[in-house]
């Protein structure tokens, strides 16, 4: 246990943890939680709101192993925080987090109790796009899944975020517990709708009178979040043990930039975060879709080229000039074009630069390849859109061509000096089966882009698409990913 007392360079809390009670619950307890829901509870907290004390964080996590809910124990839920500017790094002592929970398998008990007490008003998720089961080509939660068979059967000690939640929504019905607000805070656009969809359809499936309960108790309001926040590694605690003289286990790092846009529609009550700089809006869309198509289409662009062309961190690959035209070219002439309906005070061209300074941040050592992972549920939400635009209005779409390219090479498990690469998919046995019973390259993307659980029917029968992602595969191949992005990014 670290003694707040005895660090140096760092902030601690203005205000008395012992008061703090817990009235948000938070299911997906990583990095990415910690340094940016928890952090704008605990902003609040310093500002002296006292209303802020009953808004507390409790946090659980389902899939990781209980390490890391050990080492926050051990310090009473403390942590420190590390943000890190070009003018120099931060650190800060977070205090908001009342307490922590391991859920997985056997251990959901916990976090269904206290979903089901009325002290509890609000649940935040970050369980990723795979966490909701969603099939997003009908909408509708994959009831065919493994693990949603295995909650439906086991509903008294359900694996999922989505049985947890219904399992703890049937016991706070039962008890009377009153209304609550479910929230994702996930990189998918219309989060709230589809962790709606996930909840009922799993509910229906349990007991119709309960679905009714939820459609009449609680709202679904979607948020848009951004912060960049590197996966911890033994480096990440070794620079914060550096500059506050003490190795904090549980400490993060990010970058000091952080933004939160939510749908104002709370069912049972909210903390004052508009004082914190949370922007409560009527209509998320065009806020989704900026983030989505700008910085997350981006990253993935940066992630599966970057690699493949053996570049280990976003700063690595934004600071190569060919690289950094390439991606502006992609936000200014793709993706900015597609959002519309932003307030006039936002601009895209300031916001495309505006993420541009922040990728090349070189304390933050983002790696290509954590941002990889999971391909097949972050391609459909941020290219395919922009793709089938592009290709409905007869546009150019050689830049995200490239990016498919990327995406299929980087599947392949080496980069194009030879080195292996660390790919990490729910569909990794798929891919390693096309390239495994293909050898011409146009038949290794037919195999690709005909998996139809990331491409619309459309894309599948579009023989130019097959043809111009073969084309960039063999150009870089021949080329390196560097020179073929120059005849593009100029």
């Amino acid at each position: 246990m670290f003694d707040v007392n005895n660090l140096k360079n760092c902030s601690l809390p203005s205000y008395d943890k012992s008061q703090l009670k817990a009235g948000i619950l938070h299911i997906g307890i990583g990095a990415f939680h910690r340094a940016h829901q928890v952090c704008y509870i605990d902003k609040l907290l310093n500002l002296g709101d006292k209303e802020a004390l009953k808004w507390g964080y409790i946090s659980g996590t389902i899939r990781t192993n209980q390490k890391l809910i050990n080492d926050l124990k051990e310090n009473d839920c403390q942590y420190i925080l590390s943000a890190n500017s070009e003018s120099g790094t931060t650190n800060s002592v977070i205090g908001a987090l009342k307490d922590a929970y391991f859920a997985g398998e056997g251990h959901s008990d916990e976090l269904i109790k206290y979903i089901a007490t009325s002290d509890i008003k609000i649940i935040t998720y970050t369980i990723t796009e795979k966490g909701y089961f969603v099939d997003l080509s009908t909408q509708k939660l994959n009831l065919l899944d493994d693990e949603i068979i295995y909650d439906i059967e086991n509903f008294n000690s359900p694996k999922t975020a989505i049985g947890i939640t219904v399992a703890g929504l049937h016991a706070r019905k039962q008890q009377n517990a009153g209304a609550i607000t479910l929230l994702s805070c996930d990189n998918m656009p219309n989060n709230g709708a589809i962790l709606k969809q996930a909840i009922l359809d799993f509910a229906y499936k349990i007991d119709k009178e309960l679905a009714t309960w939820i459609e009449k108790n609680c709202t679904f309001p979607s948020s848009m979040v951004d912060r960049i926040v590197p996966a911890v590694t033994d480096e990440t605690l070794d620079s914060i043990k550096k500059l506050v003289d003490m190795r904090d286990k549980s400490a993060i790092s990010t970058e000091e930039f952080s933004q939160w846009v939510i749908e104002d529609d709370f069912a049972n009550g909210r903390p004052s975060l508009e004082k914190v700089g949370v922007e409560f809006v009527g209509d998320i869309e065009s806020f989704e879709k900026l983030k989505l198509t700008m910085l997350n289409g981006s990253h993935s662009l940066i992630a599966y080229l970057g690699a493949y062309a053996g570049l280990k961190t976003v700063d690595d690959v934004i600071t190569n000039k060919e690289f950094y035209n390439f991606i502006k070219k992609y936000m200014l002439e793709v993706a900015a074009p597609l959002v519309e309906g932003l307030p006039k005070e936002v601009s895209t061209t300031d916001y495309a630069d505006k993420l541009l300074h922040r990728f090349a941040n070189p304390h933050l050592k983002h790696r290509t390849e954590q941002i990889a992972m999971d391909g097949s549920k972050k391609v459909p939400q941020r290219w395919l859109g922009s793709l089938e635009y592009l290709l409905d209005n007869s546009r150019n779409y050689d830049i995200l061509a490239i990016g498919l390219a990327g995406w299929i090479l980087f599947c392949g498990g080496n980069d194009e000096n030879g080195n292996s690469l660390q790919v990490s998919d729910p569909l990794q046995e798929k891919y390693q089966g096309i390239y495994a019973q293909n050898s011409s390259t146009k038949d290794i993307v037919k195999g690709f882009l005909a998996i139809d659980s990331i491409f619309t029917e459309k894309l599948i029968k579009d023989n130019n698409l097959v043809d111009k992602v073969e084309f960039f595969i063999i150009e870089i191949k021949n080329n390196g990913v560097i020179k073929t992005l120059s005849k593009v990014g100029e």
